[in-house]
């Protein structure tokens, strides 16, 4: 509480003399306003709005984000059953070529067969890099896919810790009020005003019923300027 306090020190010293020493303190204790808290709160309140609004944002993009790679996954899909017919047709086109050259050609079949089979090679060769593709294409997709459930479980938990944090303001904020309006009472002389009051000069109405002006500064405080 704010007044004046009596401090006292009794000091012993290595030669075994001891002396006390006194000392008068005034302490004065000052309380946060409700304005300012009000104002402390407002900021929160706004602080939780911009996050919202980036929350918003951030939730908007991961969306569209997801919504580009399944565009990008189904176009890689497509190529890769194009380039599978593609490879199918021509392959059908080889075999039938080489069916004409060895009913056409005999002298040539050892060497159409090698040809057949390098061509079947490639073919093989080529699926599995098709294969090897799309497996790493997936893993990236299901990568991405939990880092997106991730971000959005954070922020869940980030909303609901603000939220949280301003219930708790919100009631601390309440109780001061309450305190405040249950404990307030205004004074009725000019005496240690300054308990109840920041400002320098302040109306106050006496015991009496008559209103004065007091001053709260000078020299301690405590002083009718006129009635």
């Amino acid at each position: 509480d704010s007044g004046k306090y009596f401090c006292e020190a009794h000091v012993k010293y290595s030669g075994g003399r001891t002396d006390k020493l006194t000392e008068m303190l005034t302490i004065t204790v000052k309380s946060p306003t409700i304005d300012e808290l009000v104002k402390v709160l407002q900021k929160v309140v706004t602080q939780i709005e911009e996050d919202k609004d980036r929350i918003q944002e951030n939730q908007q993009n991961i969306k569209s984000m997801k919504k580009d790679l399944d565009r990008n996954v189904l176009g890689i899909k497509r190529d890769i059953d194009s380039t599978k017919q593609n490879i199918e047709n021509f392959s059908s086109d080889v075999d039938s070529t080489l069916k004409i050259m060895k009913e056409s050609v005999d002298t040539n079949t050892q060497n159409i067969s090698k040809v057949q089979e390098n061509l079947k090679t490639m073919v093989a060769n080529l699926s599995n890099d098709v294969e090897s593709s799309l497996k790493i294409m997936k893993e990236r997709v299901d990568t991405n896919t939990r880092n997106i459930s991730n971000v959005q479980e954070n922020l869940t938990t980030m909303v609901a810790n603000i939220s949280t944090a301003l219930i708790e303001v919100k009631n601390q904020v309440n109780e001061v009020e309450k305190f405040h309006q249950k404990n307030f009472k205004p004074p009725t002389s000019c005496s240690n005003l300054e308990m109840y009051s920041l400002e320098e000069r302040e109306i106050v109405t006496l015991a009496s019923g008559l209103k004065v002006m007091c001053d709260t500064k000078t020299d301690g405080g405590g002083w009718i300027i006129f009635q």
